[in-house]
């Protein structure tokens, strides 16, 4: 089995939270774990919001984004290209996702792997996915 980490998925990898013991069983008996290019933006923007938040320390950030590279070159990358990005626009417009929720579910169905899981806990997302006929994660 084959697993696409957006990156609430991603996320739960590098900070304790509901659902961080299911994503990290899928990206432990995963075969091949790939994500987006854009997903270490989001992932780096998101940590940040959890120290403003007070969620996590300075130290505990330091060490979070060490995990956070090594977690990230264990990945197979999906560049966006200009096919993505139009089909982006397209599943952004017929199931009203945010931008880069459109951009993951593309690089997702372009990967083309019926043994794929894709990995997402954000629900409109989750939602899109299922309807293309996605095999979702957790399950």
């Amino acid at each position: 089995m084959n697993a696409y980490f957006e990156t609430s998925a991603f996320f739960k990898l590098l900070i304790d939270e509901g659902g961080s013991a299911d994503a990290l069983d899928l990206w432990e008996s995963a075969d091949r774990v790939t994500a987006c290019r854009i997903m270490y933006p989001e992932a780096r923007a998101a940590l940040a919001s959890a120290a403003r938040a007070q969620r996590v320390t300075a130290t505990e950030l330091k060490w979070i984004k060490s995990r956070l590279e090594t977690r990230w070159r264990q990945l197979e990358i999906v560049e966006v290209d200009a096919e993505i990005a139009a089909a982006s626009g397209d599943l952004a417009e017929v199931h009203a996702l945010r931008g880069y929720d459109a951009v993951h579910l593309a690089c997702g169905v372009a990967l083309e792997d019926e043994s794929l899981a894709f990995a997402t806990w954000d629900i409109d997302l989750r939602q899109a996915a299922q309807r293309l006929g996605l095999r979702m994660a957790p399950a």
